[in-house]
Parts: structure tokens; C-alpha cells; sequence
């Protein structure tokens, strides 16, 4: 599938609306606004600067905010967003004025604008009717079904079905598409190479997010020999690095820009180590530490800080010092401490000197200003089953979020509103799905969709299948 071609069609919901809102007399004063008011204002001031304006308005200024919408867009996004990219994205029709006459990043930020009130306004879910089988294959004999492996959910385009080590050929890994079939396999070689799972994967937490360009696709695995090595999904490409593992690897991450490599191997004599690997500087960046505790958690970010989840703390390390500065998490043995998918936030249980909430409530941590969002669990917990999150997927522009709960919850909480204790919760329900995958994964596509993977122990067989969570009223096909 080439890479030229955006795969997202985030723009979804039709709403019967006019096709360009009424400028009020004292917003035509926004003609007059220099550029460097305009570069300073937020996301959402860019949205009503956008929705106060017409196609038919001063060229000069609709040209300077057009540039200002696409600089804000590809700070969040990306700078590899361009006009060119937004022009293949779908937007709502009450944007087309503004796309036909050459301001697609004005068209952009005013499509999610309505698409994104029409959610916040109805607060409803209206879920697919039934869900879609992707892939299947019988169960090892000696393996439990309930321990197959999970779908692993690496954007809002794609996720990655990986066979377990203790499964017949472990060395292959399959690629699908969230809304075609499966779309290539990684020249991985046999004989016993394996993928190293995910970071999250012993707590069962998953991260997403729909880009609106698809990221780099890489992911780690082990040879025979203990030799690390990078698989690139899409350009189907080997990478050998110069890192040998001596027991056996349990988690490790790359950072998005793929220059950071870090693994997590638990040797016999000297127990859990961490190696960390920096390929640009190269085989002298190699560095092992020994971690004094037991890892849950591995991500690295992109200015090569890694973040190292445990059960009762988690762990910053500056990889140029090596020196881990601890978190102490309150009242929770859940170690959920990692980087959500595009590196903008770490994601983390309330630290011990926090005020207090309901269990279950989540922390973003913005890497960017140093400021939090918390992430409120509004509703207790159903029946037995534990109230911390199990996925997590943020929406185009990080403008929404959704977290389901091991215990089948879902809430969606937009970023942009707090109110209370944290992030407002625009709508809540229980996964339809809940009694037969608890854990599922979520991605975005755009604002308006929310596809939820899952697997399903059906006549004898493993399925991986999706069902899609229309929000805010029905979606247009």
C-alpha cells in the first residue's frame, strides 16, 4: 500500500448544517489580526477563527491563517503533515467551500470542529451491529485459548497479530489494515526468531492513536542466536543491531523516529537487565544497566528518555546517565507507566502526593508544558472485575481519548475540557464485546469512529475480530 496516499478517513458524521456559519459583526475585527497573534493561539482559538471566517474574506488574512491552522496541525501531527496530505483527507460538507477554494488546513480544523461538537452535543454511542472476523487460526494443543496472544493496536490505521513464542511458527507476524484485510508479512526469517512483546504487554495496557500520516512501522525481535534485530513492516526490511540478549528478552520498545532501541532481559545470575542503544551515535552508545525490580513497562521516547513501568513505581532514566528517577505510584499495584503512541504524553496511575480519586483514574502527563490531564473512572467498578484501564487510543489532533477498563467499561473523555477532577468524560458505556475479550484494543479512526479489536474463542478456533463504535450518531459509509 503506498505511502504517498493517506489511509485515514477520520471525517465521518453528516450533519444537515448551513455551509458557512454567519461571521458576527464583531468578529470582522479578525481581519485585522497580525500573524503572530495568530501563531500563539491554541488549537481550539484556531477553530473559532476558522468558524468566524468565510472563503469570500480578505485573501491576505484566510492565506496567513491557513498556514497558521497547518503549522498548529503538524505540531501536533507531525511535519510531515503538509497541504498536500490534507487535501486527500475527508472532510465534513460544510468545509468543502473552504477546500474548493485552496485552504485545506482552515477546512481541516473547521470539519473537526463539527464533527467534534456533534459529539460532545449528543454524547451518544450507537455501535455496529455486529463485528467483523479478520483472522483465525486453531489453538495450539498444549496452549491455553484464553492465553493467545492479544491484538497489538500500533496506530489508528493498523494493528499486528504476533504469534507467541511457544506457539509453531513464532517467527511470523501479520499486518492488517483497520478497515481492509490483511496487507504483508515482514521478511522475518524461521528457525526460531521472535518477537519481543510490546511495552505494555505484561500489564495488558495498549496504546494508539490515529495519525494523519502513517507512522514508521518497526518493531523488535530476537534470532536463534540471541541477536537483536529491527523488522520494518512496511518496507519489509531486517535491521541487525549489535545488542546479543544472554537470557531471555521480555519486553522492549523503539523509539516513533526509530534512532532509540531498548530490551529487557531477565538473565539467571544477575537478574532483570536493561540495554539500551542509540543508532545513530552506534556501537559505542551501547549501554547495559541492572534494574534492582521487576519491569512491567518499557518505552522510549524519541530524545531517547526511557520510561521503565514497575509494580509499585515507575522509573525515568535519562539514557545519557543512566540514573533512574523513581515515581511512586499511589494505592495501585497496576504498573501502568508509558508514552502514549505518538511520545506526547506519558501515561501513569496518580503519584502518592496527588489528591486522592476514585481507583482506577489515569494521569496524562504532557511532555511538552509539564502539565497533567487526569483521567477520571467515573463509574465503580462491575461486579469482581478491576476498574484500571486495559487499552487506550487517542483521537486525531489528541483532541479525544478513549480507555477501556478491564472491566468491559468504556469511557471517552474529551482533552480539551476539564471540568471537576480532570478531562470531561463526553460519553461512557460497557464494551458490547466485554464477555468475550475483557482486554480489548482500541484505535481511533479520526474523531467520529472508534474501532475496538478483540479476540473471540469460537467452534474450536481463535478469531481476531473488530466491531466499530460510531460516536456522536450514526456515521456515513
Amino acid at each position: 500500500m503506498p505511502l504517498t496516499t493517506p489511509l485515514t478517513t477520520p471525517l465521518m458524521v453528516q450533519i444537515p448544517v448551513a455551509p458557512f456559519p454567519p461571521v458576527p459583526a464583531d468578529m470582522r475585527v479578525l481581519d485585522c489580526l497580525p500573524w503572530p497573534d495568530l501563531k500563539e493561539r491554541t488549537l481550539q482559538g484556531l477553530m473559532d477563527v476558522c468558524l468566524a471566517c468565510s472563503p469570500a474574506g480578505q485573501t491576505a488574512f484566510l492565506v496567513r491563517l491557513d498556514q497558521a491552522a497547518l503549522a498548529k496541525i503538524s505540531d501536533v501531527e507531525g511535519v510531515d503533515v503538509t497541504a498536500d496530505v490534507l487535501r486527500y483527507v475527508r472532510i465534513h460538507p460544510a468545509a468543502h467551500g473552504w477546500m474548493a477554494a485552496g485552504y485545506p488546513a482552515i477546512a481541516y480544523l473547521a470539519s473537526t470542529y463539527h464533527v467534534y461538537e456533534s459529539i460532545r452535543s449528543q454524547g451518544c454511542v450507537c455501535p455496529w451491529p455486529a463485528s467483523i472476523p479478520l483472522w483465525s487460526r486453531k489453538p495450539a494443543a498444549d496452549f491455553m485459548l484464553h492465553l493467545e496472544p492479544r491484538p497489538q493496536a500500533r496506530d489508528g490505521r493498523m494493528f499486528i497479530v504476533s504469534n507467541n513464542e511457544l506457539l509453531p511458527a513464532r517467527h511470523s507476524v501479520q499486518l492488517f489494515d483497520i478497515i481492509a484485510h490483511s496487507i504483508g508479512f515482514p521478511e522475518v526469517p524461521a528457525g526460531g526468531n521472535k518477537e519481543v512483546g510490546p511495552a505494555g504487554v505484561r500489564v495488558n495496557v495498549a496504546s494508539a492513536k490515529d495519525f494523519l500520516r502513517a507512522p514508521v512501522e518497526l518493531s523488535v525481535w530476537v534470532s536463534t542466536g540471541n541477536w537483536v534485530f529491527l523488522c520494518d513492516a512496511m518496507r519489509m526490511e531486517r535491521i541487525a543491531l549489535p545488542m546479543q540478549v544472554k537470557g531471555g528478552a521480555i519486553l522492549a520498545d523503539v523509539s516513533r523516529n526509530g534512532r532509540y532501541v531498548a530490551l529487557i532481559s531477565i538473565d539467571i545470575d544477575t537478574g532483570p537487565l536493561l540495554a539500551f542503544y542509540d543508532r545513530t551515535a552506534g556501537r559505542d552508545s551501547l549501554r547495559v544497566s541492572r534494574l534492582t525490580f521487576v519491569p512491567s513497562q518499557l518505552s522510549v521516547a524519541d530524545d531517547g528518555v526511557l520510561f521503565v513501568g514497575g509494580e509499585q513505581h515507575g522509573y525515568r532514566m535519562n539514557a545519557d546517565t543512566c540514573v533512574l528517577a523513581a515515581y511512586a505510584y499511589r494505592q495501585t499495584p497496576f504498573g501502568l507507566f508509558r508514552l502514549s503512541a505518538d511520545g506526547g504524553f506519558l501515561i501513569r496511575p496518580c503519584l502518592v502526593e496527588e489528591a486522592q480519586g476514585l481507583e482506577g483514574d489515569i494521569v496524562l502527563e504532557d511532555r511538552r508544558d509539564s502539565g497533567c490531564i487526569v483521567l477520571p473512572r467515573v463509574s465503580p467498578p462491575r461486579s469482581y472485575l478491576n476498574p484500571w484501564p486495559g487499552s487506550i487510543a487517542f483521537s486525531v489532533l489528541n483532541l479525544l481519548v478513549a480507555v477501556a477498563y478491564q472491566d468491559g467499561r468504556l469511557q471517552v473523555f474529551d482533552l480539551q475540557q476539564a471540568e471537576g477532577r480532570g478531562a470531561r468524560v463526553l460519553m461512557e458505556t460497557d464494551l458490547p464485546m466485554a464477555d468475550k475479550q475483557p482486554l480489548p484494543c482500541l484505535c481511533f479512526e479520526g474523531l467520529d469512529r472508534l474501532h475496538v479489536l478483540f479476540r473471540q474463542c469460537l467452534d474450536g478456533r481463535v478469531y481476531l475480530a473488530r466491531t466499530t463504535l460510531c460516536l456522536g450518531g450514526e456515521a456515513s459509509c
